[in-house]
């Protein structure tokens, strides 16, 4: 990752999970940047998800 985007957040990244940076389109049509972070460890569990947004 870019480091000039890294130094954009405000808390380190724990060596568990990775973080990756995507774009979609919202139903207006406009194109969004989000970051999500997904756990290094995959298994056939199932696991808690959170899903915070703020397209208000």
């Amino acid at each position: 990752m870019n480091n000039k985007i890294a130094d954009n957040y405000i808390f380190k990244l724990n060596e568990k999970v990775t973080r990756k940076l995507v774009n979609y389109k919202n139903r207006y049509g406009i194109t969004l940047a989000r970051a999500i972070y997904l756990s290094k460890i995959i298994t056939d569990k199932k696991l808690p998800a959170l899903i915070i947004d703020s397209n208000d």
